[in-house]
């Protein structure tokens, strides 16, 4: 955890305590550790991350651009999960007029796989 820290030092960092997890903001990341054993359980970006999955899957693309390229998806808990690619899910923007195929992508996950 204190090498995340390290290498995050130039953002703004705040931290929200949850029953066995740390989750650590530092825009334009989310990253949960692990309580007990510090280990990253999952690692979030959002709006300002410019990297992409599949080389064209971004922050601002959508379901449909996903199904596309990537496959089928599955609805869990308002986290889409794809198919053929366990360890990653999309989470969506709430906007006005929500369409789950256009609305733009707000988060992208990574985790492990069970």
């Amino acid at each position: 955890m204190d090498e995340v820290v390290r290498k995050l030092r130039d953002r703004p960092i705040t931290w929200e305590e949850r029953a066995t997890q740390r989750v650590m903001y530092a825009p334009p990341y989310r990253i949960w550790f692990d309580k007990d054993s510090g280990i990253i359980s999952q690692i979030s970006v959002g709006k300002g991350f410019r990297g992409c999955f599949l080389s064209c899957i971004g922050i601002g693309s959508t379901l449909q651009e996903v199904k596309s390229v990537a496959g089928d998806y599955r609805d869990v808990d308002d986290a889409y999960h794809l198919d053929d690619y366990p360890g990653i899910c999309f989470e969506l923007e709430d906007i006005d007029d929500w369409d789950e195929a256009t609305a733009p992508i707000e988060f992208i996950t990574v985790f492990p796989c069970d």
